[in-house]
């Protein structure tokens, strides 16, 4: 998956793969460190709120015999 924010400077990937997420910023010259990586934590801590609700669902469904 990938985002980039509304001005376009900012971009980000993210993969998950067997049960891990990686995140990956592309960090143009011009742009300050720090403001990519507390972007990188926001997106994380979305996925991460989005995968444990999903699994909470999961758990939840009941399954048809």
């Amino acid at each position: 998956m990938s985002w980039i924010s509304e001005d376009g400077r900012t971009e980000l990937q993210a993969r998950i793969s067997q049960g891990k997420i990686s995140i990956m910023i592309e960090l143009p010259a011009d742009q300050v460190e720090a403001q990519q990586i507390a972007a990188a934590y926001q997106l994380f801590d979305h996925i991460s709120k989005v995968a444990e609700e999903m699994v909470q669902n999961t758990a939840q469904t009941p399954i048809a015999n």
